[in-house]
């Protein structure tokens, strides 16, 4: 009563339909011991956002750790205040933002040493403009080939002869400021548990994944640019750049993954269509 759960008796584990109950299909999921990067390059907003929803709603403890002090000290050890924390006492590791800043915080030896933990069975979740570490891949990157689409140059003589008066208002045509786009979604794959096929994803930016044969595309706009915009302003040329292409995908890498999610799912908390997909990525893709 207390938690107000209805609890109601089956007579069978045989199910019309789908997998049946304790059926070798099933996967266990144990509770994910969770860090969170806070501090510098981490977007303050967003760790946030995410420490509400576990700490409130899905009342799952995350521990927070400074990537200030992991900046002075070497994976597989987070510094913090007191001691060390051990990397390897964790299995999901949470990145808010950080953009290019991350390339400071995981060196050249800790991006070696955090791809180990990743190839052992942990799982990075890298969420908006930390996406951008894993997929901007040069020759010799360490991480799998994954790339990201780029805004559309504007080569127009309308911008070559732009007045400076203009230029404020003309670059904020050229961007998205933050709409609703209408998404697909391939609720098979765990990262989508429970998730509904359409879904609206709060984009920023002309940002998304290029489906790939390695990783798997688990949300993507609409193919019909025309089509992708649900609400608010984006510049036709962004939403042509962005449709067809991924909001969430996972990257296998040996026993672990790294899960790809360059939209916010849960922006200020009251973004809900996608935020089952944060909780998913925590609690249940690191039990497949």
């Amino acid at each position: 009563m207390e938690a107000q759960v209805e609890i109601k008796a089956i007579e069978s584990g045989r199910m019309v339909e789908g997998m049946d109950l304790a059926s070798r299909y099933s996967h266990p999921i144990e509770q994910p011991k969770v860090a969170m990067l806070v501090d510098d390059p981490f977007s303050s907003q967003t760790v946030g956002q995410i420490s509400w929803l576990f700490d409130q709603e899905t009342k799952l403890p995350v521990q927070r750790v400074r990537g200030s002090v992991l900046m002075q000290s070497s994976l597989p050890k987070f510094g913090q205040r007191y001691g060390y924390v051990d990397l390897n006492d964790y299995n999901v590791l949470i990145l808010a933002g950080g953009g290019n800043g991350l390339n400071e915080v995981f060196a050249k030896e800790d991006a070696g040493q955090l791809k180990a933990w990743i190839q052992a069975g942990g799982t990075v979740i890298a969420t908006e403009s930390a996406v951008n570490y894993f997929t901007n891949n040069d020759e010799k990157s360490i991480w799998p080939k994954v790339t990201m689409t780029k805004s559309p140059k504007d080569t127009t003589k309308t911008l070559m002869y732009l007045p400076y008066s203009e230029r404020q208002d003309y670059f904020g045509k050229k961007r998205i400021p933050g709409s609703a786009l209408n998404g697909l979604v391939d609720n098979t794959n765990p990262l989508a548990f429970g998730v509904k096929k359409e879904v609206y994803s709060l984009n920023f930016g002309p940002m998304a994944i290029k489906p790939a044969a390695e990783l798997q595309t688990v949300g993507y706009y609409v193919q019909d640019s025309s089509q992708v915009l649900a609400s608010g302003y984006a510049d036709t040329a962004n939403l042509k750049v962005l449709a067809g292409n991924a909001f969430a995908a996972v990257v296998p890498l040996g026993r672990g993954k790294i899960v790809l999610l360059p939209d916010n799912t849960q922006f200020r908390m009251f973004w809900r269509g996608t935020s089952r997909m944060m909780q998913n990525a925590v609690m249940v893709v690191p039990g497949y």
